[in-house]
């Protein structure tokens, strides 16, 4: 039996309509799984003015997405040396602990070569960069935020050579180590804070 003339019309449209909801369903199945359209200029159905304002945000927001980035990065390193200096005290104070006036001479030497070595890690840390930018010089951002180990026991030897007891030296430090004293301009070679 041949297919009349009508029929033939009726099955090659049921069948470019079962094709046309056949390739649809992949697709969808396709956005579903991915969770990107597969063809977006179709999917705007020729809108293209909402395709161009979304791809004009998008070309806008480029240089947001850069000075993001590199906060990003300023924040993680400025986090890991905070959580460095962190460990470094924690372990200075158990060596200090460990150390007194009982422990002799020799202990009292290990102990200081072990405090001028944490010194010299925080302050080596605290003149962390990222960038070409100094993280704790404030505005400067240029250079080292603080002197170096050498410089830093020399200022704090010159402060407490007068004193004769500990709660002098504290005393002193204290006062030095203090918003407004001689650490803000001796010690800390930034500018001032952002």
């Amino acid at each position: 039996m041949y297919l009349a003339s009508p029929d033939a019309l009726t099955s090659t449209t049921l069948f470019r309509l079962t094709s046309d909801v056949r390739i649809r369903l992949d697709a969808a199945i396709a956005e579903l799984g991915t969770g990107y359209v597969a063809n977006a200029p179709e999917a705007l159905r020729g809108n293209n003015e909402l395709l161009l304002r979304a791809q004009a945000i998008v070309d806008r927001s480029q240089p947001d997405l850069a000075r993001l980035t590199i906060v990003e990065g300023r924040y993680q390193t400025t986090a890991s040396a905070l959580r460095s200096i962190n460990e470094i005290s924690a372990e200075a104070a158990l060596a200090a602990q460990s150390a007194d006036e009982s422990s002799g001479a020799t202990g009292q030497e290990v102990a200081a070569t072990q405090a001028r070595s944490t010194i010299a890690s925080v302050l080596s840390t605290l003149n962390t960069q990222f960038g070409g930018r100094a993280l704790f010089a404030g505005d400067t951002g240029v250079g080292t935020a603080v002197t170096d180990v050498d410089s830093f026991i020399a200022w704090v030897e010159g402060l407490v050579a007068g004193s004769t007891d500990a709660a002098t030296n504290r005393a002193l430090l204290d006062t030095e180590f203090d918003v407004g004293g001689q650490f803000d301009s001796v010690v800390y070679t930034g500018g001032a804070g952002l």
